[in-house]
């Protein structure tokens, strides 16, 4: 199995979209169990202060089987890094995080995907199998 080395030895940041989160409980998917087998060596999974508030207006507006799903993100996120960024709109603050600390996104989000690859910025998807991977 490929596994992810970042350059200079530093620890890698798996940053968190609000849509990888939702859908990878929906499908009951552990991400951290996958994040063991994709790094080769320890890494930091971190959210960005949008994420948080993104989780938060979901699980506030939202119903039945959404609300639950953003409810169950944001006690996953209680474990996570925060990263303060200096825009509030999630998908920028994960560009701007992962940019300023070479970080690895974790998103289902295709437009967030494209914006991230014209970037070079290692994405983590789930593939339809339930298996996570790296697209790069």
């Amino acid at each position: 199995m490929e596994t992810y080395r970042l350059r200079h030895d530093k620890v890698p940041l798996i940053l968190l979209d609000s849509s990888a989160l939702i859908h990878a409980l929906s499908r009951r998917i552990d991400i951290i169990s996958w994040f063991d087998m994709l790094f080769a060596s320890s890494y930091k999974v971190c959210v960005t202060k949008a994420v948080l508030e993104e989780l938060k207006k979901l699980s506030a507006t939202s119903t039945g089987k959404t609300r639950l799903l953003a409810t169950l993100s944001l006690k996953l996120c209680e474990k996570c890094t925060i990263i303060d960024t200096q825009t509030m709109i999630a998908d920028d603050s994960l560009l701007e995080a992962s940019l300023t600390h070479d970080g690895v996104v974790f998103t289902c989000d295709s437009g967030l995907r494209r914006r991230l690859s014209e970037h070079g910025i290692p994405v983590i998807i789930i593939t339809n199998d339930n298996r996570l991977i790296f697209s790069l």
